[in-house]
């Protein structure tokens, strides 16, 4: 007759209930108390959407799912760190009194709306045909990808864009150049991207490449933002 082992049960990963962000678990032979190194894994029953995520253990009280990022701050988990077709592994830490998630979700891309401004140029519109999204490449790296339409009236411009995160302070220098090609396919642009002073906007400098804006005033822009956040402020 086999016997029952009680601690395949605590290496099973265990379900969740509750409304998201806030998630409630019962572990069998669960703990009375929190206690530093209690580890488990989770499978969410909903997708987090939502800032403030906390799981509740045996009713024990709710405590913060946060995430260990490189620079060793416990930051709290952003939206669609969390998915129903994943299991988590899950320790609490009285330091940070909270849970820490040791392997978030990474890569999953989320749509949002930027903001565009521009100078030294004509309107930017978002392009109807492609997502404007964001996605983790790490615990401190976002990656935002937009496209829209540029009409320009000079042979330079700059546009600013808001960013779905602050970048940190150490970013501010030039983070990265591409292209962008006009509407008719024929003439290619030179982009620079960087983040000023604020750290919550990017600017992307455009130069025309042997000929002028005026010959080709309306172009498309592709940009792939890359950037370390201050995680501080999340």
């Amino acid at each position: 007759m086999a016997i029952f082992d009680w601690q395949d049960i605590r290496k099973a990963a265990v379900t969740t209930t509750g409304t998201q962000p806030n998630y409630t678990v019962t572990l069998y032979d669960g703990p009375s108390s929190y206690y530093d190194g209690l580890t488990f894994v989770i499978r969410p029953h909903q997708n987090q959407t939502s800032t403030s995520a906390t799981l509740n253990v045996n009713g024990l009280g709710a405590k913060s799912l946060v995430f260990h990022t490189v620079s060793e701050y416990f930051a709290p988990l952003v939206p669609n760190m969390l998915g129903s077709e994943g299991a988590y592994r899950v320790t609490f830490s009285s330091a940070a009194d909270a849970f820490i998630v040791h392997n978030p979700t990474f890569g999953q891309e989320t749509n949002f709306n930027p903001t565009w401004g521009v100078s030294g140029g004509g309107p930017v519109t978002l392009r109807t045909d492609f997502d404007t999204n964001y996605r983790w490449l790490n615990n401190k790296t976002v990656m935002v990808r937009t496209y829209c339409s540029l009409e320009l009236v000079g042979a330079t411009s700059v546009l600013t864009f808001a960013l779905p995160y602050k970048a940190d302070g150490d970013d501010r220098l030039v983070i990265g150049s591409g292209y962008v090609s006009s509407i008719s396919g024929q003439t290619e642009y030179i982009v620079l991207a960087y983040i000023p002073t604020s750290l919550t906007i990017m600017n992307i400098i455009t130069n025309a490449l042997g000929g002028t804006f005026a010959a080709d005033p309306a172009f498309n822009v592709v940009a792939n933002i890359i950037y370390n956040v201050d995680v501080a402020t999340l």
